[in-house]
């Protein structure tokens, strides 16, 4: 997937190596199929960060497993594939608060 920077802030994030970043990805669909949005956690380090709960989380599309309420590593997927209305609800209860927490700063297409 290519990835496309909103509005550029000159922030210290733009900087920073991938790896340093704490960042999390999620497939969510806005108006097509397939635009994610990627939201800087890094005020959110003792959740996402190295050691955190959900480090695991960090730099990966998380969607499969918030919306089953998931740390397996199996369910660390972008696949919606087979999730119930309920499931579905849920991952967008958790969209609805990242994007009221956590700014995005970019977007993968495709």
């Amino acid at each position: 997937p290519s990835c496309r920077r909103l509005p550029h802030r000159g922030c210290q994030l733009c900087r920073e190596s991938e790896k340093q970043r704490v960042t999390r990805k999620v497939k969510w669909f806005d108006d097509q199929q397939g635009v994610g949005r990627v939201n800087d956690a890094s005020t959110g380090k003792s959740f996402y960060g190295p050691g955190g709960p959900y480090a695991m989380f960090a730099g990966k599309d998380t969607s499969r497993a918030l919306a089953k309420m998931s740390k397996n590593d199996d369910d660390i997927s972008p696949s919606l594939d087979g999730l119930s209305d309920k499931e579905i609800g849920v991952l967008n209860d958790w969209e609805n608060k990242f994007q009221a927490k956590y700014p995005v700063v970019a977007r993968v297409l495709n």
